[in-house]
């Protein structure tokens, strides 16, 4: 099971990064936009900056979870484009979700990162919280920082 999980993850970053271009720019685009809260490792700063280590994949569990990750303010203002945010996004997930990786991965597309950063909630540190309340609710090892 865990063999299958760990091919099926590592089949999901190589189609990620050929569909999407993702490669040293993505990289590179996250250590300038998101690293200095997430850091280099994805371990965040919870629980006011959330762990992306073996975590992310489950905010692509969610509706809001998906769209979230768009509009964090880092990523939402940020002067990517939607198309290099789309893969800085898409990087993140093949690089960080390990473990919580869903079976079937979406990935961003330019014109999706638009329609989400187009319609931000004005509160999103209660979306964060709403969504950590979901997510520990349905993912046991969610809530363990």
């Amino acid at each position: 099971m865990r063999i299958e999980r760990s091919i099926r993850v590592i089949v999901v970053a190589s189609l990620i990064g050929f569909a999407a271009g993702v490669g040293a720019d993505a990289r590179q685009d996250y250590v300038l936009n998101c690293m200095g809260c997430h850091l280099v490792d994805g371990a965040g700063k919870p629980p006011s900056i959330p762990r992306l280590a073996d975590r992310v994949g489950y905010y692509l569990t969610v509706p809001q979870g998906r769209a979230y990750l768009a509009q964090v303010p880092g990523a939402a203002n940020s002067l990517l484009t939607d198309a290099e945010l789309a893969a800085v996004l898409n990087w993140l997930v093949a690089e960080y979700a390990g473990a919580s990786m869903p079976a079937k991965f979406e990935p961003y597309a330019a014109a999706e990162v638009t329609r989400y950063r187009s319609t931000r909630p004005a509160d999103i540190d209660a979306v964060r919280h709403a969504l950590h309340e979901e997510l520990s609710r349905r993912y046991p090892d969610y809530g363990a920082q």
